[in-house]
């Protein structure tokens, strides 16, 4: 974020010394003022993706933000092109990543077993969204069969 600069205000022709010194001040001030106020995220987490990949991903926006601004056929063919090409590069990531992950499991550290017992539990999210489509699945010749058109 830049900050404003105030440096011309008070600066007329022929007036020198006191004003000039005051909008720098000011400046100052302010800039201390926003830097202090700012909260900036480490850059460490997003460190977790290959150059590669983030560069491709800073590609896609920039091209998907020129396609909306101009709508030309042609740019929107591109960011497409760009957004498919960084979803089959995020895939060999994640499929790279869970082999050197599947490789480097071993029983001497009790890795083997750990990654066993999590794949083996189910999670909370995937059960209650089962229950709700088993629910209307069973449950919509029942209500079918009641309705009545007004």
């Amino acid at each position: 974020m830049r900050s404003p600069s105030f440096q011309g205000i008070g600066k007329q022709p022929g007036l020198e010394g006191e004003s000039g010194d005051g909008a720098n001040m000011v400046t100052e001030a302010i800039s201390e003022a926003l830097q202090e106020s700012t909260y900036t995220k480490p850059r460490e987490d997003s460190r977790r993706l290959p150059a590669g990949i983030r560069q491709r991903i800073a590609d896609k926006r920039n091209a998907r933000k020129r396609a909306r601004t101009t709508m030309c056929p042609r740019d929107i063919y591109i960011a497409n092109t760009l957004a498919k090409d960084l979803k089959i590069a995020l895939d060999e990531h994640r499929r790279m990543m869970w082999r050197d992950k599947i490789l480097s499991l071993n029983t001497e550290d009790l890795s083997l077993w750990k990654i066993t017992r999590n794949l083996k539990k189910k999670r909370a999210q995937e059960d209650d969204v089962e229950r709700q489509d088993s629910l209307v699945k069973y449950r919509r010749p029942f209500l079918m069969e009641n309705y009545e058109e007004p």
